[in-house]
């Protein structure tokens, strides 16, 4: 749905506006998942659901990032922050493993989305003060 969604959104609002929204609800989300992981497993899965369409929105902050960066440098930049994303998946895994391997369930899993909330809030943040860093 969201391949559909996003193209129509973008005639209306501007790609910095989807993003900075997507990245807010999928924070509220993460957070509501580590305040209460045992909840109803319908609800679970929709939020899950949810969170997984919103990694679409990493798209749109791709393309508009080639706004700010100089074509002689965008392929280079471009493929870093990819890179840095994939990179970030692979290193959580392991480590959300330990967390899933040494805590029982639930603090388990509310120790892994409030981490998750926790880069999310991270990445919104620099994202949004990108050009104060320059």
């Amino acid at each position: 749905m969201t391949g559909f969604a996003l193209p129509l959104a973008m005639k209306r609002w501007s790609a910095g506006s989807i993003v900075r929204a997507l990245y807010g609800v999928a924070i509220v989300l993460t957070a509501a998942l580590a305040f209460d992981p045992a909840q109803n497993v319908f609800v679970a899965a929709i939020v899950l659901s949810t969170l997984y369409a919103i990694g679409n929105c990493h798209t749109i902050a791709l393309a508009e990032a080639q706004e700010h960066i100089s074509a002689r440098r965008r392929g280079m930049i471009l493929g870093v922050l990819n890179g840095l994303g994939f990179v970030g998946v692979a290193s959580f895994s392991p480590i959300f493993g330990l967390i899933a391997r040494s805590l029982e369930p639930s603090p388990a899993f509310t120790a892994m989305f409030a981490a998750t909330s926790a880069v999310l809030t991270g990445s919104l943040f620099l994202y949004m003060f990108r050009s104060r860093m320059r």
